[in-house]
């Protein structure tokens, strides 16, 4: 090491004033900080500047503290011939990179601000070498900017990084990001002996999305399951030599992927060694594919697959065809329905066994011979998964069969993640007893049980309170009529797994608009509804917290001008991240409603003098009487939720959470229900006391429909 005092780098200064064109080596070299601006300025009498990756980080210092000043930088970038390397090899001056040696260098955001400054100076791309390299997420997010002017090489551990952070940003940065990253990273991607959760993949597939064709992809040992394999499916088409050495991917993922490449001609290996494979019969006649048991993890070269198996030919055919048989393809069908007092029965006869899969919740049956399965949604109760540590993930399912034998069923699920989607159970609730169920298998959406008896399956998921992110579904009804001059829009945010029909039935009297509804919703996240075109939303924020104990209420209701045909919806998460609020988009969509000239319009407005006494429209209802009440009538309200005899009171923290009196009244709905939460808001009423005419007229029609008054 050769520490440089102010006298030695003076003199270095006077040297490179009267010269051109020199290589200067400063390798394991120390310069004070108060010296490198000076040696900064003259660089651009050096045609070859080599440093460690340290003094490179201060003459980058030096750099943007000199561009501040005015001076012209790119010099700086020229003598390094446009390359930042921050390997630990570049301390040796081996000039080589392309794996990590475990000695890592800390970087900070204003190191990275410094790179970046640096890059922007640049008339031509520079290459940024990151092995060995860390940083925090604030820090890599400077990168993104200037991804455009850079060709990227990261370690492994910091790829997986960005690709989180790409994940977890608004889903138009996240695109925006997904194509930048895309477009810098070079023809090989290596993430090898790297775990990859389902997020990660669902990144990495956007990444893959935006490249045109790979070299080599190597995956190997990274804990790949069938779920993530199916995520990148579409794009490994691009991939030369494809290297999923040591996964989890089964027969049914290798099924897939030899069905979405069988016609590409471009790659030419598929290394599937190591994995959880039982039948190689379909891929002994493709060259391409490598499936022998190794110890070396790397990837071989193109070569031709000989396999050890030693059957016939004909034995060999019939091995591929009951492989492909394996796959017992799931047949969808259309139940018949009936409704009885609010609620659905699902109905399906079969003729011939098989799995089939109900279009209206999702289930899937596994059937035996011939017979009929009646299914409804029952209702969870408390005491249910009392003294357990799961809560409701799902719907609970009565199914009977009045005929044949059902032998399995799969529950539709809303996870995303892997870990969630392990914490799954079913739990089959039979004349008040419980028991759960192991899983025979998980798939992306179902979770399928072997079942002997039937009464009520539902699903189940590890009560651990965090702010995972699920599968949800935006549903909107719309009711054309709220006044002459208005109509209103109602909103669902729910579980993906929640049926639709079920919604349906539950707002019949409102006409439901038919969008793409898919979303991802983050539980315990405050969502906030955008439209331009709406004369009043409410609640302006709302806390999403599924349900799956009763009947679903709206999480929005938007107010709008009678003579608006469309709008544009935006469903917003606000994000708190370093003290800075961000707000990440869950669903935008353009809207065309229904005109206000069918039958079911003619019905509802021939309704209208009546007023419709439903549990959306007391809701409603109930906080415009809020709205009425002041500051001390509000404060006494509450009080009185907490000290009710009549019925469970509604506990503190529940109530400070509802900050806004929309919230409050959709919070008194949710834990009393229709009929008891009117009850209760006529008996407060009058201890407040507020009899005047602004709250009787809003409250009269729902009093008087439950016997309240004559």
């Amino acid at each position: 090491m050769r520490e440089l005092d102010s006298t030695d780098c003076k003199a270095l200064c006077f040297a490179l004033h009267y010269s051109d064109g020199v290589k200067l080596n400063l390798l394991n070299s120390v310069i004070p900080n108060n010296e490198t601006g000076s040696i900064v300025k003259l660089l651009h009498r050096v045609s070859d500047l080599r440093v460690d990756r340290k003094l490179l980080l201060s003459f980058l210092h030096a750099s943007k503290d000199l561009e501040k000043k005015g001076y012209s930088v790119s010099s700086l970038l020229t003598a390094l011939n446009h390359k930042l390397d921050f390997s630990s090899n570049s301390s040796l001056g081996s000039g080589r990179f392309g794996q990590e040696n475990g000695d890592l260098l800390t970087m900070s955001r204003t190191d990275f601000t410094a790179i970046s400054s640096t890059i922007k100076t640049s008339t031509c791309d520079t290459e940024l070498i990151l092995y060995d390299c860390q940083a925090d997420d604030s820090a890599l997010e400077i990168l993104f900017p200037i991804l455009h002017k850079v060709h990227l090489y990261l370690g492994k551990s910091l790829l997986c990084q960005i690709l989180t952070l790409i994940f977890n940003a608004p889903m138009a940065m996240s695109l925006q990001w997904a194509s930048a990253l895309s477009k810098a990273l070079g023809k090989e991607l290596d993430l090898s002996d790297t775990p990859l959760d389902y997020r990660t993949c669902e990144s990495l597939q956007l990444v893959l999305d935006y490249k045109e064709e790979l070299t080599h992809l190597n995956l190997s040992y990274c804990q790949i399951t069938d779920g993530c394999l199916d995520l990148l499916l579409p794009h490994l088409h691009k991939m030369m030599i494809l290297d999923l050495t040591g996964n989890y991917i089964t027969d049914k993922g290798v099924l897939r992927l030899h069905q979405a490449l069988e016609e590409n001609s471009f790659t030419k290996t598929i290394c599937l060694c190591d994995n959880q494979i039982t039948e190689m019969g379909l891929l002994v006649k493709e060259a391409r594919f490598e499936t022998q048991q190794t110890d070396t993890r790397r990837c071989v070269q193109p070569q031709k697959y000989i396999a050890k198996d030693l059957r016939s030919k004909s034995e060999m055919e019939k091995s591929i065809n009951t492989f492909v048989k394996t796959e017992d393809p799931i047949k969808k069908f259309e139940p018949e329905l009936a409704v009885n007092n609010g609620r659905i029965s699902y109905r399906f006869q079969w003729k011939t066994e098989g799995l089939f899969m109900c279009s209206a919740t999702g289930l899937v049956f596994g059937l035996k011979g011939n017979g009929c399965v009646e299914y409804s949604v029952a209702h969870w109760k408390m005491h249910h998964l009392i003294n357990t540590h799961y809560e409701p993930a799902g719907p609970l399912f009565d199914i009977k069969t009045p005929t044949g034998e059902i032998y399995e069923l799969h529950l539709p699920h809303c996870e995303t993640n892997v870990d969630a989607i392990g914490n799954l159970s079913v739990v089959h609730i039979h004349e008040d007893t419980r028991e759960f169920l192991s899983p025979i298998k998980i798939s992306r959406t179902h979770i399928a049980v072997n079942v002997c008896r039937l009464s009520e399956l539902g699903i189940a998921h590890e009560n651990n309170k965090n702010n995972k992110t699920i599968n949800g579904q935006v549903l909107l009804f719309q009711e054309p009529d709220t006044s002459s001059t208005q109509q209103r829009l109602w909103v669902f945010l729910l579980p993906s797994n929640v049926p639709v029909s079920e919604i349906k039935e539950q707002q019949k009297e409102y006409m439901f608009i038919q969008t793409s509804s898919d979303c991802k919703l983050q539980i315990n996240a405050k969502y906030a509804l955008i439209s331009k075109k709406a004369k009043r939303v409410q609640p302006k924020k709302k806390l999403f917290e599924p349900s799956h104990a009763g009947n679903h209420h709206p999480t929005f209701e938007i107010f709008l001008d009678k003579d608006v045909t469309e709008l544009r919806i935006k469903i917003q998460c606000k994000i708190k991240e370093s003290d800075v609020i961000n707000f990440k988009t869950a669903w935008n969509r353009w809207i065309v409603l229904k005109k206000n000239t069918d039958n079911h319009a003619q019905m509802r407005s021939e309704e209208h003098s009546n007023i419709q006494v439903s549990c959306n429209n007391w809701i409603s209802a109930l906080g415009d009487i809020m709205e009425d009440l002041t500051s001390e009538e509000f404060k006494k309200l509450k009080h009185l939720m907490k000290h009710t005899g009549k019925r469970d009171p509604i506990r503190s923290v529940k109530l400070e959470k509802a900050k806004g009196r929309c919230e409050l009244a959709t919070l008194v709905v949710e834990t009393w229900g229709f009929e008891e939460s009117v009850k209760a808001i006529h008996e407060f009423m009058k201890k407040l006391p507020r009899n005047d005419e602004s709250v009787t007229d809003k409250l009269k029609p729902y009093a008087t429909q439950f016997g309240l008054i004559g």
